[in-house]
């Protein structure tokens, strides 16, 4: 009776150990690697994926950045170009970074991420806002520059066909003086 009991309570085991694992869907479409990234459709492109933290500071702390697009993607599906609202359109060397909504943050460089921090006075209330924009890419040659960027978009503000985590991906140049 103790080999069946201990038999059993192995099998259980077993069966919830396996049962508990990553339930994130498959990532179907192309992907970023080996020296490419995706853009709009999936076309994927050169770009450098190995770039450190001060060399993105020193980009950013050197050029100004404009947004040139952006789209959508999922774990299976890649938009084509699309003009996504709230997000920031010009990065500046100060710090500073603007929005289309024409309002203004400051922003920090944290590894391979842009840290977007505002404090917003609401009546007589303060609250801080912050983003993270997540660096894949960042490519400088000489009299040209590239960024590209991925935000993670909050629940309810992706496009709705769209079914699993959705995420925009914007591609900024370096304007050059």
């Amino acid at each position: 009776m103790k080999k069946i009991s201990l038999y059993l309570l192995m099998i259980l085991a077993t069966g919830m150990l396996t049962s508990c694992g990553d339930d994130e869907p498959e990532i179907t479409r192309v992907q970023d690697g080996n020296g490419k990234v995706f853009l709009e459709t999936g076309t994927l492109v050169d770009a450098n994926l190995n770039f450190s933290e001060a060399e993105l500071e020193q980009a950013l702390n050197t050029y100004k950045w404009e947004r040139e697009y952006s789209f959508y993607y999922d774990n299976q599906t890649i938009s084509n170009r699309y003009e996504v609202k709230g997000l920031p359109t010009v990065m500046h060397p100060d710090g500073t970074i603007e929005f289309d909504d024409e309002s203004t943050a400051k922003y920090t460089v944290l590894d391979k991420h842009i840290l977007v921090t505002n404090e917003v006075q609401v009546g007589v209330n303060n609250y801080s806002y912050y983003d993270k924009l997540d660096v894949v890419s960042l490519d400088l040659t000489k009299g040209a520059g590239r960024m590209i960027i991925d935000r993670i978009v909050p629940n309810g503000y992706g496009k709705s066909d769209y079914v699993n985590t959705t995420y925009t991906r914007m591609v900024w140049r370096a304007v050059m003086q």
